[in-house]
């Protein structure tokens, strides 16, 4: 039995000595991309550095961890965002949700964003972030947060809770009838107004997370928005409305800092800068939402893999060689065909 094993591993070797890599064959310039640190080698290799985001906002939540020379490039909407990686035009994309698995290679960035409602600071805004914190509690109490990403597969929540939400009852809504500043004018116009980040005349489209261009719109943050509603009118009335005011410019911020649009969308990244200062120097911030393990996603190459030594090799479907060479799986199935024969005949007599 040891003398069998013997010849199979003697066999073996001389089959990958015979195929092994024929070094006149280059390696692609484009491979498949799966971590993050394979992101920063190829962004760092170049000569295409570009990776798409869906705003400046979301590049730079994550800039800290890519390689400097990133260029970023920005897209209206998540489907020119997934275009421009199927035609190569960056080489991956970025969004705080889930891309589709089924056709990209997705990998985390390694980052938990935190999302909330932000307000302007100071006592005009203080009854309003109450309420809303009070809001923000009923909808985690009631489980609601993982309702909506349910709803919306394959949209993924991560719980953050800096407020306690197993009793509701220690965060009441503050009381209308004394209600001051921002919350006073909400329930004397009856409409809660919002900074949304789009454009009126072409509203956004972020497939599961959300779609504004439905009507009403779909995804996670818009039925989450009328789960946090439902506790809003609850305790002020189901007359109050919700009003998106869509912006992408830093005029929508400063309307928000101003008063005149009473808080943001709570998908808004809590661990931006404004004026390059820390955010949460210059706004209020409710209660997280949620935190998001926002990913990148690139193209599923097909490269046939190998390992760089014995030229065994695996197609991952599109036919690309790597450093073992396409001569060398030709060579290696030739060797193969004639060792086959010879082996059954040496098994043969030494049995």
């Amino acid at each position: 039995m040891a003398g069998t094993m013997r010849l199979v591993l003697l066999l073996s070797c001389f089959s990958v000595s015979l195929g092994a890599e024929n070094k006149d064959v280059k390696a692609p310039k484009t491979g498949l991309i799966t971590n993050r640190r394979e992101l920063n080698l190829a962004i760092k290799n170049g000569p295409n550095r570009k990776v798409g985001f869906l705003s400046e906002a979301n590049y730079k939540s994550v800039h800290t961890v890519l390689h400097e020379g990133i260029e970023p490039e920005y897209f209206t909407d998540t489907e020119h965002l997934y275009d421009a990686v199927r035609a190569g035009t960056v080489i991956a994309g970025f969004i705080s949700g889930v891309p589709d698995e089924t056709e990209f290679q997705v990998f985390s960035s390694e980052l938990i964003s935190p999302r909330s409602f932000q307000m302007s600071k100071g006592p005009e805004s203080r009854d309003l972030m109450e309420a809303v914190d009070a809001a923000v509690v009923r909808t985690h109490n009631l489980g609601e947060l993982q309702l909506a990403a349910r709803k919306n597969p394959p949209f993924e929540a991560v719980e953050v809770h800096t407020c306690r939400s197993d009793d509701p009852t220690k965060i009441p809504f503050p009381a209308a009838d004394k209600a001051t500043g921002l919350l006073k004018e909400v329930l004397t116009t009856r409409k809660l107004k919002i900074l949304s980040y789009g454009n009126a005349s072409a509203l956004p489209d972020w497939k599961q997370d959300g779609n504004y261009k439905a009507n009403p719109p779909t995804g996670f943050w818009p039925d989450y928005m009328r789960s946090f509603m439902k506790h809003f009118k609850a305790a002020y009335g189901e007359d109050i409305e919700l009003e998106r005011v869509w912006h992408k410019t830093a005029a929508g911020t400063e309307a928000v800092l101003s008063g005149d649009i009473h808080m943001t969308e709570p998908y808004y990244i809590y661990e931006n800068l404004w004026n390059d200062r820390v955010k949460k120097w210059s706004f209020e911030f409710s209660c997280i939402v949620c935190g998001y393990d926002q990913k990148f996603f690139a193209k599923k190459t097909g490269t046939v893999i190998s390992d760089g030594k014995t030229g065994c090799m695996m197609d991952t479907g599109a036919g690309d060689v790597t450093t073992a060479g396409a001569s060398s799986i030709f060579r290696t199935s030739y060797i193969v065909a004639f060792m086959m024969p010879l082996f059954t005949i040496v098994m043969a007599m030494w049995s």
